[in-house]
């Protein structure tokens, strides 16, 4: 009965640790690399690559509301732009996840958000 007790306290611990080397998946789900999060005042990554064709994937992680155009802010300024081939205006209620493109002009293309200074995105299409 001892052995017993023994090797169920072990496997315990070892159950316990191949979880906890498991990693930290939050977020992550079914995220693919054309994934791009933001929260209440940024794009939790600034850069992207994509290949020709593909679209993006922008997920609003806050409650906050994002207006996505082409430009940038520089300086806490906006610079509007309009490069040929970058999608129009897009509006991104909290908590809601839209597709951007697809890119079917490569190129390097210029995304932020109207109402965030500094919020820039940057989309690279190879």
């Amino acid at each position: 009965m001892k052995k017993l007790c023994v090797i169920l306290v072990l496997l315990s611990l070892l159950s316990i640790l191949i979880v906890a080397c498991e990693g930290d998946s939050v977020g992550s789900g079914s995220d693919s690399a054309n994934t791009v999060h933001t929260n209440d005042l940024i794009f939790l990554k600034d850069q992207i690559i994509i290949k020709k064709g593909e679209s993006i994937t922008v997920i609003n992680d806050s409650a906050v509301l994002h207006v996505i155009a082409n430009g940038t802010w520089k300086d806490g300024i906006q610079e509007a732009l309009k490069e040929r081939g970058a999608p129009a205006g897009l509006t991104l209620q909290g908590k809601e996840t839209k597709i951007i493109g697809p890119f079917n002009t490569t190129g390097v293309f210029h995304l932020y958000c109207t109402i965030h200074p500094n919020m820039n995105l940057t989309v690279t299409v190879q």
